[in-house]
């Protein structure tokens, strides 16, 4: 059975259809467009470096690709600051990551595809060649990271389920063939303090080198919870990362990666809120218990490479992965003693992937492979009256999900690229994803349920490069995330598949001191999930369904140049428009936007690094803003937040070995909602988490 608008078990009320398009965007992206193309300077630097990823499984450059990508070197994620999901998402037009309710949670929107809880990511998130699980992995410290990589549009073809929005590629720093010793240490607001470091080099000369790094964070937090009379958002985490690479052979390859993370944090802080209140963060978190939030998380991979004497390149990648979380809160969200609740979170899984890949300069560079993933979740809320101790004492019958979900996917896929003439490339691809689901609902009398999900993914793009420097591009791809059954109600929830239609064109301007990249793109959905909740007097409930047909429409641009010797100047512009076309068949929210998606997102980076005299000591300083657009929290666009506006701010002085830092974040203080439970009080009362306000420290950085 599908659940529809009309046997929801809070039913929503139709409301007035919104405007279809929103003209002040659209006035937004034409100024942005005029804005890359009349940059008033005057470039003599000697240009930008070429920029090389591996988003299609093979080194390449970044403006020979017909895909949107941003993507940040080893340099950038330092100055920056980008030690989070969120950091480098904050970078990225037409992607948010957000904090939600526990750190292993996030919203995830990119263009305009969201997260949806207990189901799947919109993106594919990948770490040196292995797919990350669930989103339960990917909250942890960006620790020791040579690239980040973050494709927008559906990467199905390459990356499989889930990739419906696009994919999110990590690559951390090798081993090095010298000995090299990092250290960095910060302090800052809220008694934060961090310490990092790495220990890189030969183990055996020529054949084996190795990597270690750690890092440790220790905050009081900046967000106060009145009735506890402590800060809500606490954290202290430890990692251990390393990777061992062996070259048996000149042929053979043996990479292995592993990774332990243990953390404490707080979490699921909310404020009750009016419609009206929604964007007043005067009204503070006022819970008499703190939310305690304890994680531990580890992965292990082995990639193997051997190249065959044609130019063919076998891989094989095996990932393992471990998550356990334990939650412990407030379950009325008010100073009384009254409610309390908890979680328990476990994901396991196991990936497999064999692929063969071919030379670089062949004249048909293929890629073809198979992938294989068993993954078991189980998930455990509880619901009641506060204990001593505290504890929860539960309710009677018992509230809340007791869920084992067991899911195991094949995959088979294939992606060519040809040279049709000496100006155009065909690149097409092709993957079959199918997930067997086998769900086992506790709280619904140990109801077992089983499905499978599978999908057809192609991809098709044609290159026409106008000359060696400019390059357009059409494509068409399809993305999939898979359906599952809804938490509180059982019921089926369908795979949500989207069409993605793209126009781009990249061109390197300037003796390559310009680099530009445009794309406009036009997405229909069919069967999108939503994900809502309601709190009842047994506890709060969630569900997942599915919209009939949703249409998301935008345009993104991205320039980057170095007008003179050491500055550099990049902007970003990304504009969403989606719209609900058919939620149910009922005529309900047509017109209406989806929620959680910003209307905009703009970026500008400016970093400049000068000399001081002939001392070997160079100046540094960095400023990040971002303006995100106004966003809906709910179906019936009622709850709405405005534009918001952030920056980041970074000075220091550097040489060869030492580095001496200050930064500052979010300096204008600005908050919005990190998650919204629309209507959870029933209408017009809302759940509202609010994100972190300004904070800033001093550093200290090393390296031999």
């Amino acid at each position: 059975m599908k659940l529809t608008h009309s046997n929801l078990p809070d039913p929503l009320a139709g409301v007035p259809h919104a405007p279809a398009r929103n003209r002040l965007i659209r006035a937004l992206a034409l100024a942005g467009l005029g804005t890359l193309m009349a940059l008033p300077v005057t470039l003599h630097a000697q240009g930008l470096e070429e920029i090389v990823v591996t988003a299609r499984k093979r080194a390449e450059n970044i403006m020979d690709i017909p895909d949107a990508i941003t993507a940040f070197n080893a340099e950038t994620i330092e100055n920056a600051r980008i030690t989070s999901i969120q950091d480098f998402a904050n970078l990225t037009p037409n992607l948010t990551i957000i904090d939600q309710l526990v750190p292993g949670t996030q919203t995830v929107s990119i263009r305009g595809m969201t997260t949806v809880q207990n189901g799947e990511l919109p993106l594919a998130f990948v770490v040196d060649g292995v797919n990350v699980p669930s989103m339960n992995f990917i909250n942890q410290e960006l620790v020791d990271i040579e690239r980040i990589e973050v494709l927008r549009g559906p990467q199905g073809a390459l990356y499989g389920r889930g990739a419906i929005g696009g994919a999110i590629n990590v690559v951390t720093k090798t081993p090095t063939d010298e000995v090299e010793v990092i250290g960095k240490a910060t302090y800052g607001k809220g008694n934060a303090f961090f310490a990092g470091g790495t220990v890189s080099g030969p183990i055996s000369e020529g054949s084996a080198y190795g990597r270690l790094s750690f890092s440790y964070r220790n905050e009081d937090g900046l967000i106060d919870n009145l009735a506890a009379g402590t800060e809500a958002d606490p954290v202290e985490e430890t990692s251990v990362q390393g990777r061992l690479i062996f070259h048996p052979s000149d042929q053979l390859t043996i990479d292995l990666r592993g990774r332990y993370m243990t953390g404490e944090s707080g979490g699921v802080y909310l404020a009750p809120v009016t419609t009206e209140q929604i964007d007043d963060f005067s009204i503070p978190i006022d819970m008499n218990l703190n939310g305690d939030d304890d994680r531990d998380v580890w992965s292990a991979s082995a990639k193997v490479d051997y190249d065959f004497s044609n130019g063919i390149t076998f891989t094989s990648i095996s990932g393992v992965s471990d998550t356990e979380e334990y939650f412990f809160g407030d379950g009325d969200f008010s100073p009384a003693q009254t409610f309390a609740q908890d979680w328990i979170i476990e994901v396991e899984a196991f990936n497999q992937e064999f692929r063969f890949t071919s030379a670089d300069d062949a004249p048909i560079r293929w890629i073809a492979g198979v992938f294989y993933q068993d993954r078991e979740d189980r998930e455990f809320t509880r619901f009641g009256l506060e204990g001593p101790g505290p504890s929860v004492v539960p309710f009677d019958p018992p509230a809340g999900n007791r869920e084992i979900r067991d899911r195991k996917s094949y995959a088979v896929f294939g992606q060519a690229e040809y040279d049709l003439t000496d100006r155009v490339e065909l690149t097409a691809g092709l993957r079959y994803d199918s997930e067997d689901n086998e769900t086992q609902s506790l709280h619904l009398g140990g109801l077992v349920q089983e499905e499978t999900f599978s999908e057809w993914q192609p991809k098709v793009s044609l290159t026409y490069h106008w000359n060696d420097d400019v390059m357009t591009f059409l494509s068409m791809s399809r993305g999939f995330r898979p359906g599952g059954f809804s938490p509180s109600s059982g019921l089926l929830y369908e795979n949500e598949v989207s069409d993605n239609f793209e126009i781009g064109v990249k061109a390197s301007l300037l003796d390559s001191k310009v680099h530009l990249s445009a794309s406009a793109f036009r997405i229909d959905f069919s069967d999108q999930q939503y994900f809502f909740s309601r709190a009842t007097p047994a506890g709060v409930q969630r569900f997942i369904i599915n919209i009939n047909e949703t249409t998301n429409t935008g345009v993104e641009f991205e320039v980057s140049t170095n007008p003179i010797e050491g500055l550099d100047i990049s902007l970003g512009l990304g504009v969403t428009d989606t719209e609900i076309d058919d939620f149910d068949g009922s005529g309900d929210f047509v017109g209406n936007q989806t929620p959680q998606v910003n209307d905009y997102s703009a970026v500008l980076s400016t970093q400049y690094r000068w000399p001081l005299g002939d001392s070997g000591w160079h100046g540094i300083g960095r400023f990040d803003w971002e303006r995100r657009g106004p966003v809906y929290w709910d179906l019936e666009n009622l709850v709405k937040t405005p534009s918001k506006d952030y920056l980041n701010l970074y000075f220091g002085i550097e040489n060869d070995n030492l580095t001496l830092f200050a930064w500052g974040d979010n300096v204008l203080d600005e908050q919005q909602p990190t998650a919204i439970g629309p209507n959870a009080f029933g209408p017009g009362l809302h759940l509202r988490t609010p994100s972190r306000p300004a904070s800033y420290g001093v550093g200290v950085r090393f390296r031999y």
